[in-house]
């Protein structure tokens, strides 16, 4: 399948000996270097600057938290907003929203089994909050975010009132978590065991990532998450983390879902998605934003400053928005000790105005290590690189419609590499 990449993500270069070819780059602002009598252009694009999983816990924190699946991954949103229940706003758009996410599939596992362990786990849960002090269990949390989580006596000292701060009843709301997490892991530990011994449990099943699904589309559990991903310093809550690790499962299985049903280009796609994430950032975290900086090359054509930027210098400036990236033309830099140069210029005067996670040139970017030879000897690994690159920068440059042709030769070759390794690897053994 041919990938549609948006025109404004492809760069026009021209090699040495003239010969013309594309290569595709990932921006959201370009900026133009004055380095010696070259300009020298890089895109840059914001991106998280921890993991995913903590890049999606300071986005829920953030303003757009309730509604972060429409803007992660508008595309594959396909269906309408589910009216999950009637109630509180933020709650009911958080619900909606991980409802949109989760994939619509039918479980192997019997109905019946599902939402037994559901009922069980809601149970369970329910009974240890009200242990806590949480008369409505589950339902506690159901309404704003202004109920009074923890029920406490009077103090004797009126003035202890005035020192009670927030972040005690977030810390009570984090250790009431770790009890909940505790007691629906067992039960779901006696769940395996029962089924695996009696034989209910369905080979081909998981029953662990369907009984998590009904857990976070439940959404009297589901505003229990809410409340406490809002909670300081809820990241070590262990409840927070396993909702993090399904929501990020569930966010690669619709990204998976929406590549394979269009010609959307995957790395644009998750790069977007990255990008999205280095913007949402909690309401407490006030740090500048981290870019990954790609070095393109030389570059001549109309270079027209955004007359709103705030960092532009003699040396550096940003592209105007309106730049039409198909009018600039590169030419990529091969000498080791200009890469050099160049990469250190580059790094220290952006990096005055911004945070910088990662400094690349266009080439670097591809050539991080490929999956699917990883395990093989450096010498053979460096061979198919160089054959697949070759491959890239040719498609780049002819008539997309014969792509297919050239990717059927090129496996065909790679078959016959293969038949001749293995043919001496047999002759050496006899």
């Amino acid at each position: 399948m041919n990938r549609a990449v948006d025109p404004k993500y492809r760069f026009h270069f021209t090699s040495e000996t003239g010969r013309s070819y594309n290569r595709k780059c990932y921006w959201e602002n370009l900026y133009v270097f004055s380095y010696s009598n070259d300009k020298i252009l890089a895109a840059s694009r914001v991106v998280p600057f921890s993991n995913i999983n903590e890049a999606l816990y300071t986005a829920f924190k953030g303003h757009r938290g309730n509604t972060l699946t429409q803007h992660l991954l508008p595309e594959a949103i396909g269906q309408a907003q589910l009216n999950v229940f009637e109630g509180d706003q933020q709650i009911q758009a958080f619900a909606n929203n991980i409802a949109a996410l989760v994939p619509q599939q039918t479980s192997p596992i019997p109905e019946e089994m599902l939402a037994k362990a559901e009922a069980q786990i809601e149970e369970t849960a329910s009974r240890i909050m009200i242990g806590q002090g949480f008369e409505g269990g589950l339902g506690s949390f159901a309404s704003a975010e202004t109920t009074p989580f923890l029920a406490r006596d009077e103090p004797d000292n009126p003035l202890e009132t005035l020192t009670r701060e927030e972040d005690d009843e977030d810390n009570a709301l984090i250790q009431l978590s770790v009890q909940i997490d505790a007691a629906i892991k067992s039960h779901m530990r006696e769940t395996l065991q029962n089924n695996l011994t009696e034989g209910a449990l369905v080979r081909h099943g998981d029953i662990e990532f369907d009984i998590a699904t009904r857990l976070y589309t439940n959404p009297r559990y589901l505003s229990f998450v809410r409340r406490l991903i809002n909670a300081s310093g809820s990241y070590t809550s262990p409840v927070v983390r396993d909702f993090l690790r399904f929501y990020s499962r569930c966010l690669n299985m619709k990204f998976a879902d929406h590549i394979r049903q269009s010609d959307d280009d995957p790395d644009i796609l998750r790069k977007r998605v990255e990008s999205t994430l280095g913007h949402e950032k909690g309401g407490r975290h006030h740090h500048l934003d981290y870019h990954e900086l790609t070095i393109l090359g030389r570059v001549t054509g109309p270079l027209e400053p955004d007359p709103n930027d705030p960092d532009k210098t003699t040396y550096s400036f940003k592209l105007s928005p309106n730049t039409d990236a198909l009018d600039l033309h590169l030419q990529e830099i091969h000498d080791p000790i200009q890469r050099f140069m160049i990469r250190k210029f580059v790094e220290h005067t952006f990096n005055a105005h911004h945070n910088i996670k990662t400094i690349q040139y266009i080439d670097e970017a591809k050539k991080r290590k490929l999956p699917v030879v990883s395990h093989l000897p450096d010498p053979v690994e460096k061979i198919l690189r160089s054959g697949i690159e070759a491959l890239e920068d040719w498609i780049d440059s002819h008539d997309p419609n014969i792509i297919h042709i050239a990717i059927g030769a090129f496996l065909l070759c790679l078959l016959g590499v293969a038949g001749i390794i293995l043919l001496s690897f047999m002759s050496l053994s006899q």
